[in-house]
């Protein structure tokens, strides 16, 4: 009797040694799980609440106020959800035109477009990077960063200002808020082209771009609206 119960104390020691390796293994994948969803979960922490100081669910009104406050000349636009304003800055960085976008009289979308403008790159490629670190500094490194793509009959002059040093670049930033809204942030440097009557393509002028947006709310709008 004596040999029996040694075996089956051995035995059991046998199990909970196995018991505690497949524990190991199970919560060794799920934190494993849990380092891959973190690295492409959006970002903790601070969310955009708005768009140069303009606050998410701003009603039209609210907007050409501020703007008009602000100096910058409204531009008439083909879109009944879009607002445009010329003379304006995003982080004091001249830009061409600043666009809201609505539903249904609610803010939650906003574009600087034609950024720092010009023919000389480093210029602008030097404003793009002090955005960059800007934006970094507030929400951390940007989740994404890769070149951007041109395509079409771009890609015969981007060929050309490639050549001539002329970069493209692209950021981006994902967030989640408490009540699990999701936000953006994203930043694109470009190229330009201006083709004359004959068809012969001008310099390549460089500029950027930056979205914001409030992913969660536009969809509520939405699906509110329509």
């Amino acid at each position: 009797m004596k040999s029996i119960n040694v075996l089956s104390h051995w035995e059991k020691e046998k199990a909970m040694k196995k018991m505690r390796m497949f524990y190991s293994v199970v919560i060794f994948a799920l934190l494993s799980m849990s380092v891959v969803m973190f690295s492409c979960t959006a970002q903790a922490g601070e969310v955009p609440d708005g768009f140069i100081g303009i606050p998410w669910g701003a009603s039209k009104a609210q907007i050409i106020k501020t703007m008009n406050e602000r100096g910058c000349q409204q531009r008439t636009s083909e879109q009944s959800n879009e607002l445009v304003f010329l003379n304006g800055d995003f982080a004091g960085v001249p830009c061409y035109s600043l666009s809201f976008y609505l539903i249904g009289n609610s803010f939650y979308s906003g574009w600087a477009q034609g950024c720092q403008w010009s023919p000389y790159h480093g210029v602008t490629q030097g404003c793009f990077k002090w955005v960059i670190k800007m934006l970094s500094e507030k929400y951390g490194s940007p989740q994404i960063r890769e070149p951007s793509k041109v395509e079409g009959k771009d890609v015969r002059g981007w060929a050309e200002c490639k050549k001539s040093g002329y970069p493209t670049d692209y950021a981006q930033w994902d967030f989640v808020d408490s009540r699990s809204d999701k936000y953006s942030i994203s930043i694109t440097l470009d190229v330009s082209f201006l083709v004359d009557m004959t068809e012969k393509e001008q310099p390549c002028r460089i500029d950027f771009y930056v979205i914001y947006s409030a992913d969660s709310l536009g969809k509520r709008l939405e699906k509110k609206n329509y």
